[in-house]
C-alpha cells in the first residue's frame, strides 16, 4: 500500500519528529513518500530516506502554478492509496489533486491550535475550512483542542497523539550528575527549554521570565534547545536583560532526552501549540513544566505536573512561581502515567497501522 506524507519539511520540527517516530514503527507494511517544501536538506531527510521516498515541491510564494503542478504530477506519478495532509486546511492543493485524481483515502490532520490571527486571516481560514470538510471524509488531530480549532466540534476527528517512547525519556540520577558535570552547572538551579527559536514559542517571554527569576535565585541557569530564525535576536536581547553569562543556547541536539534529567524545572510560553510533544517528553522525566493557558491544550498535562499561566501576566509572577521549584534531583519519572494517557508510540503507531488498513 503506497502512501504519501505531505509534510511542509523534514528538519527537526515537531511534526517530523512525530511522523518519523510512527512511520519507522510500520513501514514494513507501507510503502512511504514524504514530502518537503524545503529547498535545503533537512536535518531528518536521511532517517525518512531510510524508511521511504522523499519528493521536494515547490513552496507556494515561489508560485502558485508551479506549486499546482508539481503537487500534481507526484499524486499521478505516485499512483497513492493514501495521501496523509500534516498541514490543516492550509493542505488544499494537495488535497484537490487527491481528491480529483481519486486517491482512496484522504486524511487531513490538524497539528496546531489557537493560532493568533486577524480578521482576514480568520476569512481565508473559514473559507479553506469549508472547502477542506466539504471534499474530505477523514480528519485526524494531534489533541481535541486541535481538532475543534481546526475543524470545528461537529467533526469526529480521530485523535493522534504526540506519542514517545517513554522509557527513553524516564529520569537518571547518574546523566543528571554526568550531564551538569559535563556543562558545569552543578550548582546552579536549571531552568529548560526545548523548542525551535521562533515567534510560536515566545523566546522572547521565556528570557524575560529568566530574567526575573535569576533576581530572586541568583544561581539560575537557562538551557535554550534549539535553533530558529530568531536566535540571533534572542542571543542579543540576552545581552540586553543581563542575562547571557547564566543562558546557554545549545541549538539542535540529538541527546534532549538526556538533557532533559540536567534541568529542574521546563518552561515554554508558547503563544499557541497544537499540543506540544516537549511538555510530553519533560513530564516523562518528571520535571514541573509551565505553559501559558492561552496557548496550550490541557490535555497536555499527563498527572498534574503541568502549570498553566496567563500570558497577560506579567514576567515577575511567573518567576515567582518558578522560583516555588525546589531542585529537582530525586523526581519520580511518569512512564506508566504516559503510557496510560496514550503517549506510548509503540502502542499508538499501531493504531495508526490499523486506521490506515481500515
Amino acid at each position: 500500500m503506497k502512501v504519501l506524507e505531505v509534510i511542509s519539511e523534514l528538519d527537526n520540527g515537531g511534526v517530523e519528529n512525530l511522523m518519523l517516530n510512527y512511520c519507522s514503527r510500520i513501514n514494513d507494511s507501507f510503502d512511504f513518500t514524504f514530502t518537503t517544501y524545503d529547498a535545503k536538506e533537512g536535518k531528518h531527510e536521511k532517517d525518512f530516506l531510510n524508511i521511504g521516498k522523499i519528493v521536494r515541491l515547490p513552496r507556494i510564494h515561489s508560485g502558485i502554478v508551479k506549486c499546482c503542478k508539481e503537487t500534481k504530477n507526484c499524486i499521478i506519478n505516485g499512483k497513492f492509496d493514501i495521501v496523509h495532509i500534516h498541514q490543516g486546511y492550509l493542505g488544499v492543493i494537495a488535497l484537490y489533486y487527491a481528491k480529483k485524481y481519486k486517491v482512496k483515502k484522504i486524511i487531513l490532520h490538524a497539528h496546531v491550535a489557537f493560532l493568533p490571527e486577524g480578521i482576514i486571516k480568520k476569512l481565508i481560514r473559514k473559507r479553506l475550512t469549508n472547502y477542506c470538510l466539504n471534499s474530505c471524509k477523514n480528519f485526524m488531530a494531534c489533541s481535541k483542542d486541535a481538532a475543534e480549532w481546526m475543524w470545528g466540534s461537529r467533526i469526529n476527528a480521530t485523535i493522534m497523539k504526540n506519542a514517545v517512547l517513554p522509557k527513553m525519556f524516564a529520569f537518571s540520577n547518574d546523566l543528571r550528575k554526568c550531564k551538569r558535570m559535563e556543562l558545569g552547572i552543578t550548582d546552579r538551579f536549571v531552568v529548560g527549554c526545548v523548542g525551535r527559536i521562533c515567534d510560536q514559542k515566545n523566546p522572547a517571554f521565556t528570557l524575560e521570565v529568566f530574567s526575573q527569576l535569576i533576581r530572586i535565585r541568583p544561581n539560575a541557569y537557562l538551557l535554550m534547545i534549539g535553533n530558529g530564525d530568531l536566535e540571533h535576536e534572542m542571543k542579543e536581547l540576552a545581552k540586553t536583560l543581563g542575562v547571557s553569562e547564566a543562558v546557554l543556547f545549545m541549538g539542535t541536539r540529538t541527546d534532549v532526552n538526556e538533557l532533559l534529567n540536567a534541568m529542574d524545572v521546563f518552561l515554554l510560553p508558547s503563544k499557541y501549540e497544537g499540543l506540544g510533544i516537549a511538555y510530553v517528553e519533560a513530564q516523562i522525566n518528571g520535571l514541573k513544566c509551565f505553559a501559558s493557558r492561552e496557548g496550550v491544550p490541557q490535555e497536555a498535562a499527563i498527572d498534574g505536573d503541568m502549570e498553566f499561566i496567563s500570558l497577560s501576566e506579567n514576567a515577575s509572577i511567573w518567576a515567582k512561581r518558578i522560583n516555588e521549584i525546589q531542585d529537582n534531583d530525586n523526581r519520580k519519572s511518569k512512564v506508566q502515567e504516559a503510557i496510560v494517557s496514550g503517549y506510548d508510540i509503540d502502542t499508538e503507531a499501531g493504531k495508526l497501522k490499523d486506521y490506515y488498513l481500515r
